[in-house]
């Protein structure tokens, strides 16, 4: 029946604080994200940039390899009439002559592949290295969303609680319930269990069946005990329970005291009486925020419509 140490209010502003905090980061792995998008457009280019690089390296290397054959060719002849220029030779200086032609074709062949080799391994050098850059932004990219995603997951619980928390009206008291405990009250004294359970008792309810477990079980339990489905709007002098891990790790429990709508009719928020919100034993007034129905926030009205205020007006008076 009890509540956790730590009370609703103390939770929930953690949860706010929390919600900030994970807007932050957010924010700042949004920016991330685009500076990798802007990363991987740059390498992108340069991946272009390598490939047509290469192709144009292509295009030398097959004029390289064409001066090659003509080298080839040409020392082939040279070597076909290097015997016959050797026997004209009228000098020694004529004979070196001819020896040296040959053995510049030979030298300008080995320059000229080390040439292809150098540019082939620079080309392919140049492109893999672009190509690495790329997919190392892409899988820093795809970290930095699953980051994200794991925070918008996050960030969708602590919206709940936030949006469930909504503000304690300042100056504004609960309404008053019995001192005594009445019989079908079960919940520890000073807890929330025990003054939504007293409330509904006194304004919605004097006849109804006993109310049992910790904040969050209180409406689907008594639901199931008289019959009735839980509801996901509230009514004037209906009991709300948010389920855990709302508020704490029993969940909460207060009684609806009032429910605004607009011009249109529409739900816009409700306003709860409780205990134990801010801590045990300490009673206020909470107005909540409609965002829509939630599965983690549950009511049950009375089996007849009730204004609670107007009833404890009657039942208290003014004072």
């Amino acid at each position: 029946m009890g509540e956790a140490a730590t009370s609703p209010a103390a939770q929930m502003a953690a949860a706010a604080a929390a919600y900030q905090q994970t807007q932050q980061q957010m924010r700042s792995i949004q920016g991330s994200v685009v500076q990798f998008d802007q990363q991987i457009t740059q390498a992108d280019l340069q991946i272009v940039a390598a490939r047509q690089k290469v192709a144009g390296d292509k295009s030398r290397e097959d004029a390289l390899r064409q001066k090659v054959g003509e080298y080839a060719r040409s020392a082939y002849q040279t070597e076909g009439s290097q015997l016959t220029q050797v026997l004209q030779a009228q000098s020694i200086a004529e004979v070196w002559d001819v020896l040296a032609e040959a053995r510049v074709i030979s030298e300008r062949q080995r320059s000229l592949l080390d040439q292809i080799t150098q540019l082939r391994h620079a080309d392919e050098a140049i492109r893999d290295q672009a190509q690495s850059a790329r997919d190392d932004l892409g899988k820093q990219r795809e970290r930095a969303l699953a980051q994200l995603r794991d925070l918008e997951s996050k960030l969708s619980g602590l919206a709940a609680a936030v949006a469930a928390a909504g503000q304690v009206l300042a100056g504004a008291a609960a309404g008053k319930v019995p001192g005594n405990r009445l019989p079908q009250t079960t919940g520890a004294d000073g807890q929330c269990t025990w003054y939504g359970e007293q409330a509904w008792l006194t304004y919605s309810d004097p006849s109804s069946p006993t109310l049992t477990g910790n904040g969050g079980d209180v409406v689907p339990n008594l639901a199931r005990a008289m019959g009735r489905p839980i509801e996901m709007e509230p009514q004037p002098g209906s009991l709300v329970s948010w389920e855990r891990p709302l508020m704490s790790a029993f969940g909460h429990v207060a009684y609806v005291a009032s429910v605004d709508h607009d011009a249109s009719g529409a739900l816009t928020g409700y306003t709860v009486w409780e205990m134990n919100y801010v801590g045990p034993f300490q009673t206020d007034a909470r107005h909540v925020a409609w965002t829509g129905p939630s599965s983690q926030i549950v009511f049950l009205s009375p089996p007849q419509p009730v204004d609670p205020i107007m009833k404890e007006l009657q039942l208290y008076g003014a004072g």
